[in-house]
């Protein structure tokens, strides 16, 4: 027997709507477990990229997780990944440290952002 944490993962979704069609074009999926949450994933596709889609998706998911009682949130982005580091910088998250090959070769730094 085994029971599934339904509430354990926010996943949230950005569509782009033309006529009848909808298209995903971004998402970002957070977990919580007890007063911390964390950034799994996030991803915006090519062609939106630059137009605040991400943004809009990370204040989202922060909001979900502020409602949850999250105290903390934390993620680990390629230490190469300078468009992702100044989003995540320009919405309040810091970096406390780094994991080094995290990505293979490449090191990881870790940020965190904490409510207020």
């Amino acid at each position: 027997m085994f029971k599934i944490k339904e509430d354990l993962y926010l996943i949230l979704v950005a569509e782009n709507l033309k006529g009848d069609a909808t298209q995903i074009c971004g998402f970002v999926i957070g977990k919580v477990v007890e007063d911390e949450g964390e950034v799994l994933k996030i991803g915006v596709d090519l062609p939106f990229q630059g137009r605040g889609i991400g943004r809009k998706l990370l204040e989202n998911l922060l909001l979900k997780f502020r409602q949850r009682g999250v105290k903390k949130v934390y993620l680990e982005v390629r230490k190469s990944n300078k468009r992702a580091i100044n989003l995540y910088k320009s919405l309040h998250f810091r970096k406390i440290g780094e994991r080094k090959k995290y990505y293979g070769k490449e090191d990881a730094l870790v940020f965190v952002y904490e409510f207020l």
